[in-house]
């Protein structure tokens, strides 16, 4: 004699979104918190995952004075660019408030621009981890007026990556002296048996 399954709901107090919702720094007035809602879009549908893209790499970091360097990345078709995170070793006193640097990102395939073509200014549109500056060694919260947030810079709108996966990238050292510059790129990675590493192959008939 069987069972009949019974279905359990749990309820919780938060959903999947909570920790987006509760971002200080898009709290500010009501406008601003729309920059929230790619982020939620991607979280809710379930259908990505995060992937943190380092360039340059290790290897070629490291700039000297007003030297431009370029590459490519490769990332999964598909895949949204949806934050930038900065790293300088000179600070805003080297080059301006306008940052230490600036760039491109383009996709190979479409041959678009994530800023239309042009640079931009490191400050401007990446969030930058720079010590001793702009924000202190160790974040803090002092309260409401004096919030200081520290995390990647979310874009108000996706960047996709196409065809052949393959992103180029241009960095502009702006400081007069040597500067070892990072950028740090949240994408979302469709899931798929090809993205998380399980390609099936199977014998034609």
């Amino acid at each position: 004699m069987g069972t009949t399954p019974v279905a359990l709901t749990i309820q919780s107090p938060y959903d999947e979104c909570q920790i987006i919702n509760q971002l200080q720094a898009y709290n500010t007035w009501p406008p601003n918190d729309e920059q929230l809602d790619l982020m939620r879009e991607i979280q809710y549908s379930g259908n990505y995952y995060w992937q943190g893209l380092a360039i340059p790499n290790t290897t070629n970091r490291s700039f000297a004075a007003y030297v431009t360097q370029n590459g490519t990345a490769i990332v999964p078709p598909g895949s949204y660019v949806t934050g930038i995170t900065s790293y300088a070793s000179q600070g805003e006193a080297a080059a301006g408030s306008v940052g230490t640097f600036k760039f491109k990102l383009v996709d190979k395939s479409t041959k678009a621009s994530i800023f239309y073509g042009d640079y931009a200014y490191s400050k401007i549109v990446s969030s930058e981890m720079q010590i001793g500056t702009i924000y202190d060694a160790v974040p803090t919260d002092q309260g409401s007026n004096q919030d200081t947030p520290f995390g990647t810079s979310l874009l108000m709108s996706p960047f996709i990556i196409t065809g052949s996966g393959v992103l180029t990238w241009e960095i502009v050292n702006l400081a007069p002296v040597a500067n070892v510059i990072q950028l740090l790129l949240s994408v979302a990675v469709p899931i798929g048996l090809r993205s998380i590493g399980q390609v099936v192959v199977s014998k034609g008939y």
